[in-house]
């Protein structure tokens, strides 16, 4: 589930502007991070596992734009 939404949350942008990478990849990371640490206040278990699903989800879905970028 993290996968695939890091995988949807970069791809979209990915495709249709390849050069936002340099930024879209950081913020992507830092929002995961944000949601990861706020699930200490309200009673969430964060698991180490699931941030680096975002994180791959990530890179995973701009290298899939960027190739649909590329092809279009």
């Amino acid at each position: 589930m993290h996968f695939k939404g890091g995988l949807t949350d970069t791809l979209d942008l990915a495709s249709l502007r390849s050069h936002a990478l340099l930024w879209m990849i950081p913020t992507a990371w830092l929002f995961g991070a944000g949601i990861h640490i706020l699930q200490l206040f309200v009673s969430r278990n964060r698991d180490q596992l699931d941030f680096l699903a975002d994180a791959v989800g990530f890179l995973a879905g701009a290298a899939f734009g960027v190739v649909l970028y590329r092809l279009t």
